[in-house]
Order: C-alpha cells, then sequence, then structure tokens
C-alpha cells in the first residue's frame, strides 16, 4: 500500500481534530496517521496503539480514499441486539481462554472481529448481561513453605537477642527483593481478568 503523505495544514488539522477529541477511538485512528506519515512502520505502530494490523490498515484506507472526516466518523454498533447468540458464544470462549486482563482489550476485540463499536461502558453492561465477572487477582507467595518461614522468623529473632548481650555473636544479615536478581522479566504481581460462567444468557 502507498505511503501517507501529508501537507504541513493536513497535519495542523490532524493534531487540532486530536487534542480535542475526547473519543479514544477517534484518537488512536488520528495518531495513527500522524505516526505512518511520519515514517514509522506499520508494526511499529499497531504495536503501540495495541491494535491489530488488519484494523491499522482499514484506518490508513479510509483515510486515503475518502479523507479525513470519513476516518472520523464513527459507525456505532453499541446495540447489544446487534450481536447473534453465535457472536456472544463466541465472546464468551474467547474470555474463558483468560486473554482479557480489562474491557478495554474486549472492545478492541469485538471492533476487530464482529465490527461492532462499543463505548467502555456499553462494552461493561455488555458483559454483565452475559454473565461475564470481573475477578482482581493478587500476588501470593505459592512455593513459599510456611513451616520454613515461621523457623526463619524465630532464628532472626534469637540472633537479635543474642546480638543485645555484651559477649553475644554478631550476625551480618542482607534482605534484597525478588525483582532485582530478575530484573527485566516482566513480572506480575496482580493483574486483572474477566470470566465467563453464566450460560444461555442472551443478550
Amino acid at each position: 500500500m502507498k505511503p501517507i503523505q501529508l501537507t504541513p495544514q493536513q497535519r495542523k488539522d490532524i493534531d487540532r481534530r486530536r487534542k480535542a477529541s475526547h473519543d479514544r477511538r477517534l484518537y488512536e485512528r488520528l495518531t495513527a496517521v500522524l505516526a505512518i506519515a511520519a515514517g514509522k512502520s506499520r508494526a511499529e505502530v499497531a504495536e503501540f496503539l495495541g491494535v491489530s494490523p488488519t484494523q491499522l490498515g482499514e484506518w490508513l484506507r479510509i483515510f486515503r480514499n475518502q479523507g479525513l472526516d470519513a476516518l472520523c466518523t464513527l459507525h456505532n454498533k453499541g446495540d447489544p441486539g446487534n450481536l447473534s447468540a453465535q457472536k456472544i458464544e463466541q465472546l464468551k470462549q474467547e474470555i474463558g481462554t483468560g486473554r482479557f486482563r480489562n474491557s478495554d482489550q474486549i472492545r478492541r476485540w469485538l471492533e476487530e472481529t464482529f465490527g461492532a463499536s462499543y463505548t467502555s461502558s456499553g462494552v461493561k453492561q455488555l458483559l454483565k448481561r452475559i454473565g461475564a465477572s470481573y475477578h482482581k487477582v493478587t500476588g501470593f507467595l505459592w512455593k513459599a513453605n510456611p513451616d520454613k518461614q515461621r523457623a526463619f522468623v524465630k532464628r532472626v529473632a534469637r540472633h537479635k537477642r543474642e546480638a543485645k548481650r555484651p559477649d553475644g555473636p554478631r550476625t551480618r544479615r542482607y534482605y534484597v527483593d525478588a525483582c532485582h536478581p530478575v530484573w527485566g522479566l516482566d513480572l506480575v504481581f496482580c493483574c486483572a481478568c474477566w470470566s465467563a460462567w453464566a450460560q444461555g444468557v442472551n443478550a
């Protein structure tokens, strides 16, 4: 596909609309056009915006063939009735895989997969209707041995008592957290996920 080339005035118009927009979808579309025109690759822009290359290509096609106004026109299909029972079941299956960490990821998936544009609140209402629940997951030391932990705490307390005696032994201890030895490995201490549990609920 041909690269996007913008005149200085077009850049100003797009940037002005982007700054004035209160809709994240419009902001992303306009950012995509500016980034591609600035020489960024499609892969870079798609990854940065968190959209699929197909979705990005569709935005660029609309802008190239129909212009800025068409790109900024959102065809909302947020009515839950627009999703058939088959599509609802497909959505439940996707939720069940655990791939989504927030409702915004689900909103993007609905737009890319079915062409159904939902607002953030609309997605949450849809998820509630189909019986999807939101869970906050907290981190815990699943490999830790409680008995060894208690023994360690008692040993440290004993060493502290012994250190207070004039002739007591001196023990130097160093404590480090688990992040530093594995810095850069993208540790996850807590996350949020959606799960679908209700069956036979119509959207």
